[in-house]
C-alpha cells in the first residue's frame, strides 16, 4: 500500500514545515513549479524525505526532513530554489510561514502490521559514544547557527548561562566568536574577532567606518575599532553594537 508517510532514518534528523496559504494567481504553473522543487530538492545533500498536503482552499503544509541544518541551508540558498521563493512571494502566496526544528522522537501506527502496534524511534543514543557526538553534533549545528542570528540581549542571557549551556567552553572564543561570525570578514575561525586587517563597517544608520578592528576591548557584543583621525592620529570608536552592524568589508592592503 501506498502512503505520503517519508521512509525517515532514526532521529535525531531536522524538519523545516512549510505551512502557507496561496493567492489566486497560483494556478496550473504553481504546480508544475511545485514539482519542479521537489524533485530538484530531493537531488540536493542530505534531503531525507518529504511529505505535502493541501486542501481545496488552497491551505497547505510541506514538511521536508534533512539530516542537517547546514542541509537546509544550502538547499534554501540554491540559485533555482531562491528564484521560486521570489515567485511564490510575488504571486502564489497570500501568506507563508518557515519553521524549523530537530526531530528526536518518531512514533508510527500502521493497521495493516500484525498485530496493529505503535512502533517507537528516539534518538538512537546507545552509548556514550553515541552521546558525546550528539552533544557535539547539537554545539555545531544548532548552538552555533543560533549564536549567528540571536541579538544582543539574548546573547547576553546566554553568556550568563552559558556553563550550563555550552559546557566548560571560553565564551569569548566561542560564544562571541559565533555571533560575531555573521560577518566572516571580521573573524578569525581560531582567534576569534581578527585584528590584522583593515575593515570598513557599516552600521544601520547609514554610516561607516574604517579602522582596525581592537579585539581585547571588543567584547559582550560590541565592536570597537582603531581609527585614523583627518590629522592622522590614531584613535578608539565607540563600541557599535552587533545589533547596529550591518556590513563588514575587509580592505585589500594596496600593492
Amino acid at each position: 500500500m501506498q502512503t505520503f508517510l517519508a521512509e525517515l532514518p532514526e532521529p535525531p534528523y531536522f524538519a523545516a514545515v512549510f505551512s502557507a496559504v496561496r493567492t489566486s494567481l497560483a494556478v496550473e504553473d504553481y504546480a508544475q513549479i511545485a514539482a519542479q522543487m521537489t524533485e530538484l530538492a530531493a537531488q540536493q545533500p542530505g534531503y531525507l524525505g518529504v511529505e505535502s498536503v493541501r486542501d481545496v482552499h488552497g491551505q497547505g503544509i510541506t514538511v521536508s526532513y534533512w539530516s542537517s541544518l547546514e542541509a537546509i541551508a544550502h538547499w534554501k540558498a540554491h540559485a533555482d530554489h531562491c528564484l521560486a521563493q521570489q515567485a511564490g512571494r510575488d504571486r502564489y502566496y497570500q501568506n507563508y510561514r518557515l519553521r524549523i526544528g530537530m526531530i528526536d522522537r518518531d512514533v508510527a501506527f500502521d493497521r495493516e502490521m500484525l498485530p496493529s502496534t505503535t512502533v517507537e524511534r528516539m534518538s538512537g543514543l546507545r552509548s556514550f559514544s553515541d552521546l558525546a557526538e550528539s552533544r557535539k553534533t547539537w554545539i555545531h549545528q544548532t548552538l552555533r547557527n543560533w549564536c549567528q542570528q540571536a541579538n544582543r540581549n539574548d546573547l547576553l542571557l546566554a553568556e550568563q548561562e552559558w556553563t550550563d549551556i555550552a559546557g566548560k567552553a571560553d565564551p569569548v572564543k566561542t560564544l562571541w566568536a559565533w555571533a560575531w561570525n555573521r560577518f566572516p570578514q571580521l573573524v578569525h575561525d581560531d582567534l576569534g574577532i581578527d585584528e590584522s586587517a583593515e575593515v570598513e563597517v557599516t552600521v544601520r544608520a547609514g554610516t561607516s567606518y574604517r579602522g582596525y578592528p581592537d579585539a581585547r576591548n571588543s567584547a559582550h557584543g560590541q565592536l570597537v575599532l582603531y581609527l585614523q583621525d583627518a590629522t592622522g592620529k590614531w584613535q578608539e570608536s565607540a563600541p557599535l553594537s552587533i545589533d547596529d552592524v550591518q556590513a563588514v568589508q575587509r580592505i585589500k592592503p594596496q600593492s
